[in-house]
Order: C-alpha cells, then sequence, then structure tokens
C-alpha cells in the first residue's frame, strides 16, 4: 500500500514493547508523521518487501525474531539504501549501526527525537 501524496513522511517503529511503541507512535504522529509498527525484524522486513514507503527506520535493538535491530538496521540500509535509519536502545550505543545512522537512548526524550528525525527525512 502506497502512501498518498498528502501524507507526511513515514516511520516504521519497530519495537517489541506494545507500551513503547503506543508512546513513540503518538509522539511521532504529534509531529506530523505517518507511523506504522513492527514488533520484531521479520514483520519489518515484510512491511519493506510488500512496497510499502517507509522513509525512517526506527528500531530497538534488543527484540525477539530472526536478528536484532543492529541486524535490522545494517539489511535495511544495504537492501533499502533510501529507508533513513534510526536506532534506540536502553543500553550502550551498539557497535556496528550502518553508517549515517542515529542512536536514541531509552528514556527518549521526545524534543531530541523529533528534531533528529526530521534531520534525517530532510536530507
Amino acid at each position: 500500500m502506497k502512501r498518498p501524496p498528502d501524507c507526511t513522511q513515514t516511520v516504521l517503529v519497530v519495537e517489541d514493547e506494545a507500551i513503547v511503541t503506543l508512546h513513540v507512535r503518538q509522539l511521532l504522529e504529534e509531529a506530523g508523521f505517518r507511523t506504522v509498527a513492527a514488533r520484531d525484524a521479520d514483520a519489518a522486513l515484510e512491511w519493506l518487501a510488500n512496497g510499502e514507503e517507509i522513509d525512517v527506520l526506527l528500531t530497538d535493538v534488543t527484540m525477539p525474531g530472526s536478528m536484532d535491530g543492529v541486524r535490522l538496521a545494517k539489511q535495511v540500509s544495504e537492501q533499502w539504501p533510501a529507508v533513513r535509519v534510526a536506532v534506540i536502545s536502553g543500553q550502550a550505543v551498539p557497535i556496528g549501526l550502518p553508517a549515517g545512522a542515529r542512536f536514541f537512548r531509552k528514556p527518549l526524550d521526545p524534543r531530541d527525537v523529533v528534531a533528529e528525525l526530521h534531520m534525517l527525512v530532510d536530507k
């Protein structure tokens, strides 16, 4: 399903904790982004493979499934280079993020997240 031309940029939120997903989606939608969500990397890759126009991948590092958020970020950067990548974690900055990826530490600062994502999509 393609994004209508009058919609804003779309962020794919990949997070296994439902309350975090709800919080992040609300924050981003209030800032003018369109959001879709996936519980794990496999579901996120399915969104992309099905042709959904995604402008930014915002993924947690630790989640269930076939790969963690760092591996997902790398694969998305390689397979869909137009998709900007941002990674969130309650831990230290993960090693091996793709070039240009943004990192946010939990708990998230809403102003920083919104500002950085706007900068990512304006590139």
